[in-house]
């Protein structure tokens, strides 16, 4: 990840909480540009998150309940038949989902 070593697959040395959380910032910069990507094609308005909004925060809550099921799912049988979305697109919408619901949640809030 992040041109570096990845230390998740080198046994030999500790994953260090500094090579976690270089990790980690590459996920959420890879993350970053799905959100921007994906806002442009779903939403359509200023608002990114006019799609969700529709259906309010349950129906993020409905769309993470997929995810996880479809996550779920993998890791019992080891297999997908749904070739064109790859587990780890699974993986980053679920957390992509976890932004946009604390998000909603907060503007809810206030």
């Amino acid at each position: 990840m992040g041109g570096r070593e990845n230390k998740m697959t080198n046994t030999k040395d500790a994953y260090t909480i500094d090579d976690l959380e270089n990790d980690i910032s590459d996920v959420i910069a890879e993350l970053s540009k799905i959100r921007k990507a994906k806002g442009h094609d779903y939403s359509g308005t200023d608002d990114t998150l006019d799609n969700l909004r529709e259906f309010g925060s349950f129906g993020v809550v409905v769309r993470i309940g997929d995810k996880f099921k479809r996550l779920k799912h993998f890791y019992k049988q080891g297999t997908l038949e749904v070739q064109d979305e790859r587990i780890e697109d699974t993986m980053q919408d679920l957390i992509n989902y976890a932004l946009y619901l604390l998000i909603m949640y907060r503007q809810e809030k206030d």
